[in-house]
């Protein structure tokens, strides 16, 4: 039997409303059973900050562009790094409407992308042991959740998930390098030990990767975890008249102003 054909968006560099306008459309113009699951892969240009959906730019920031995600965790920043978002529906991938469940399937593709490209990664529940409990901390730097995925006992990268009834969004990144010092300039309440508790692609391996590098990495993994072909598509009518709605209204630019 021929592996089925699941859409790839290859969007490169959006500004920060655009990126999360267009995760939460190509989500609310999923149609189990006719849409099929899409991986987009996509940068950020301006750098900026992202935030948990329920959490206040003005008690996180000191300064820097912000813009809110349409799923939950903690504030993240956004620069040198490729992003993706993974919109899908539990049917289509055989599992059960569990989202701890769903959530470890899809991460572990970004696993198997990382050894991809030489990096042994793990979840923070296997390779932090005592510290893997739930974190209620505003930072996703500093909080270590089972399902983290973590290299060397650091932390790199962040990943949520939202829920539409058996559909699903999950995003994530996979950041190459990190400003620490301006991330501890910009934040209120995070501290150094944080910042050091994570880490990138370039400071794991000790080499520099290109964005290309990492996009074809993740683009192989899931395809491979998920046994289908990933075939770039575009973007359908539906999905850019959602995305023009959400750019202009939800997604407007919060937070403090470098």
């Amino acid at each position: 039997m021929m592996p089925k054909t699941w859409r790839l968006i290859n969007d490169g560099a959006q500004d920060p409303a655009t990126n999360m306008a267009t995760d939460e459309a190509l989500l609310l113009a999923y149609r189990p059973g006719v849409s099929v699951p899409t991986l987009r892969l996509y940068e950020w240009r301006p750098a900026s900050f992202s935030m948990g959906i329920s959490q206040d730019p003005d008690k996180l920031l000191v300064s820097g562009n912000a813009v809110r995600r349409p799923t939950g965790g903690g504030l993240l920043w956004h620069d040198d790094e490729v992003t993706y978002g993974f919109v899908a529906d539990t049917q289509t991938l055989g599992l059960t409407t569990r989202v701890k469940e769903s959530y470890a399937f899809v991460t572990t593709a970004v696993i198997k992308a990382l050894a991809c490209l030489g990096l042994r990664a793990a979840f923070a529940k296997d390779a932090l042991a005592a510290q893997a409990a739930h974190g209620l901390a505003d930072f996703c730097y500093s909080r270590h959740e089972e399902y983290d995925v973590c290299i060397g006992g650091k932390k790199i990268g962040g990943h949520a998930q939202r829920r539409r009834r058996r559909t699903f969004l999950q995003h994530g990144s996979l950041p190459l390098t990190l400003d620490r010092e301006r991330l501890l300039a910009s934040c209120r309440g995070l501290t150094a030990s944080d910042a050091q508790n994570i880490t990138t692609l370039n400071e794991a391996c000790g080499r520099a990767f290109s964005r290309d590098e990492v996009r074809h990495a993740l683009a192989e993994a899931f395809a491979r975890h998920f046994g289908v072909w990933l075939k770039e598509g575009p973007l359908s009518d539906d999905e850019k008249r959602r995305i023009d709605e959400l750019t202009a209204g939800k997604y407007a630019p919060a937070g403090v102003a470098a």
